[in-house]
């Protein structure tokens, strides 16, 4: 979903796949909210503020209310994330980017200005990549106004954030080298203390700054580790969470061709016991029902060519099981079951007893080569989920 805003966010095409994917993300929240990191709900409701945002006309007040309510969503999980400040700035940042989108210079000037203010209580005025941002809206926010001094001041004080963002990496990095060279030298003159055989006094305040000196370069690499970790392991919950609803869209779209398929199939079943019945006639009514008839087909040839780019293997996989032996019927079968149809729903689509249907179950399982444990319905069921065949 963030991918294919960030992509194109004027891009209608999308809309569809970002208000589904949003939908999910947000259902699996309310259902697992133990589950869903603080980080992922205020993720979500920023992706959701900008969809309201970007695909919306400005006079759409219900889409106006929408955006301000999961803005405000984000902004109370931001607060939930007192350790990292960035977390709870990103909405007003990103609130502040949808105004001037729409060229709304005073909302923006507003939101940028509020998250200004958390940074340097949260902050102290130092340094950070979120003060660039905010620096950068202010700055296109003054210049629209023609106010080029208050632009010039925050230009200033973007080129002095990097600038200390530049010499604080390159502080703690010759800290760092500082550190191993001191613990290098330390440990020297212990060697050489211990080789003259110096006093008992130098010798533990040799071994004792060395210990020191470790023990702070230890702490620094510990906690470098720890921030690296921790970012990876948000980045894996952010994957493995569209992922869920990737792989979510695309069975429920697979279902739903598969059904297509199957109620076009049944149709064409229909005309062509209609067509043998009334063949000899010749009026009008009747070739219209041709006519029809027709149109169907095609329609049901474009919908078989979807159906293989969805999900093409299904047929194959089944068929390759069963060693090429199933009939075009005993697909129609085992697509029914696919989809979760019990007996008296494939009975009664197919227009057939149950009992045929019970038999064609059988016969297809002896097909496929199940034995008597195996369920036909879970092993067809989970070529949905994985097209590996044991």
């Amino acid at each position: 979903m963030g991918y294919l805003l960030e992509a194109n966010p004027k891009d209608t095409l999308n809309k569809g796949l970002i208000e589904i994917y949003a939908d999910s993300a947000e259902a699996l929240i309310l259902h697992h909210p133990a589950k869903i990191s603080v980080n992922n709900k205020q993720y979500l409701y920023q992706l959701k503020a900008e969809y309201y945002y970007y695909f919306f006309p400005p006079t759409d007040k219900r889409a106006e209310t929408l955006f301000l309510t999961y803005i405000e969503k984000a902004k109370r999980s931001g607060l939930q994330n007192s350790v990292q400040t960035k977390y709870m700035v990103y909405p007003y940042i990103i609130a502040g980017k949808c105004y001037l989108s729409r060229q709304d210079y005073a909302r923006a000037e507003e939101q940028f200005k509020q998250g200004f203010d958390i940074l340097y209580r949260q902050n102290k005025g130092l340094a950070c990549p979120e003060k660039i941002d905010i620096l950068d809206g202010l700055t296109k926010v003054y210049t629209h106004r023609k106010d080029y001094q208050q632009a010039y001041t925050a230009q200033m004080q973007i080129d002095s954030v990097k600038d200390q963002l530049f010499n604080t990496d390159k502080s703690k990095r010759a800290m760092i080298a500082k550190i191993e060279l001191d613990a290098e030298r330390k440990t020297s003159e212990l060697t050489r203390a211990l080789s003259e055989n110096t006093a008992h006094r130098k010798m533990i305040f040799l071994l004792s700054g060395l210990i020191l000196a470790l023990g702070i370069l230890s702490y620094y690499i510990s906690r470098s580790a720890k921030l690296k970790l921790k970012f990876s392991v948000e980045e894996h919950e952010k994957m493995e969470a569209e992922q869920q609803l990737m792989q979510l869209k695309q069975q429920q779209l697979q279902k739903a061709m598969i059904a297509d398929k199957l109620q076009l199939s049944q149709k064409n079943e229909m005309l062509d016991h209609l067509k043998e019945k009334i063949k000899d006639g010749g009026d009008i009514s009747i070739r219209r029902m041709l006519t029809q008839d027709a149109a169907l087909n095609e329609s049901f040839e474009q919908m078989n060519l979807s159906i293989q780019h969805i999900h093409p293997e299904f047929a194959n996989i089944i068929n390759k099981k069963a060693g090429n032996k199933l009939t075009t019927l005993d697909i129609k079968y085992c697509a029914c079951i696919h989809l979760n149809m019990d007996t008296k729903q494939i009975a009664h689509l197919l227009a057939i007893e149950p009992h045929s249907v019970r038999v064609a179950k059988y016969r297809i399982k002896q097909k496929l080569g199940l034995n008597k444990d195996q369920s036909l319905t879970t092993y067809l069921q989970s070529i949905g989920r994985s097209d590996i065949i044991t």
